[in-house]
C-alpha cells in the first residue's frame, strides 16, 4: 500500500494539465488504519484510509509541507511547512484543523516527537540547525547547530538520542 501511495499522483486541471501533489513524507496512526501524507506542492496533508485505499480528506496547511509526525496518543499531527519563514503547524486529528502555528526557522522538515511527547524536534535545512519546540510553551526554545543541511531525523530505539541525517556531508566542496 505504501508504494502505491508514494507514487506521484496527478489530478486533471483545466483541459489536460496535471497538478502534481508531491507526496514527501508520511506517518501512520498507531492502529495502522490511517496514513497521513504530507503533499508538498498541494500544501496539504492527505488522510489515507488503508482499508479502502482512498484519500478520505485533506487538511489544508497553506504552504508547501515538508514533513509530518504524530503525537504518541494519536490526537495531534505536527506538520512542517514553509520556506525561509517556516512553521510547525499543530493539527487536531479529530477536527482536522490547525490549532497552532509556531515559527521554527528556515526550511523546516522531518519533525520528530521527543520520547516524552513534550517537544518536537525540527530539522532546519538552511539554518544548519535542529530546533526544539516546547509544546507546552508553544514556541521554539532551543537551537542546536549541526553540520551541513539537516534533512532527516529520528530517535534511537530507546527514544533518548536524536539521530540526524544531513543532505551534504561536512567538508563537501570545502565547506564545514
Amino acid at each position: 500500500v505504501l508504494a502505491h501511495v508514494a507514487e506521484p499522483q496527478a489530478e486533471p486541471v483545466g483541459d489536460k494539465v496535471p497538478r502534481y501533489l508531491s507526496p514527501i513524507a508520511m506517518v501512520a496512526d498507531r492502529a495502522g488504519k490511517t496514513i497521513y501524507i504530507a503533499e508538498a506542492t498541494a500544501g496539504h496533508v492527505a488522510v489515507f484510509d488503508v482499508a479502502t485505499r482512498k484519500v478520505t480528506a485533506t487538511i489544508a496547511i497553506g504552504r508547501a509541507v515538508s514533513g509530518v509526525a504524530i503525537s504518541p496518543d494519536g490526537t495531534r499531527l505536527y506538520v512542517t511547512a514553509g520556506g525561509s519563514a517556516g512553521r510547525l503547524c499543530i493539527v487536531d486529528v479529530k477536527s482536522r484543523k490547525i490549532i497552532a502555528r509556531i515559527p521554527v526557522g528556515h526550511t523546516p522538515m522531518s519533525p520528530v516527537v521527543a520520547g516524552n511527547g513534550k517537544a518536537v524536534y525540527v530539522c532546519n535545512r538552511f539554518d544548519n540547525a535542529i530546533g526544539s519546540v516546547n509544546l507546552a510553551a508553544g514556541r521554539r526554545t532551543r537551537t542546536t547547530r549541526v553540520p551541513r543541511q539537516p534533512v532527516s531525523a529520528d530517535l534511537s530505539k530507546d527514544r533518548t538520542t536524536l539521530i540526524v541525517g544531513n543532505h551534504l556531508p561536512a567538508g563537501a566542496n570545502g565547506a564545514n
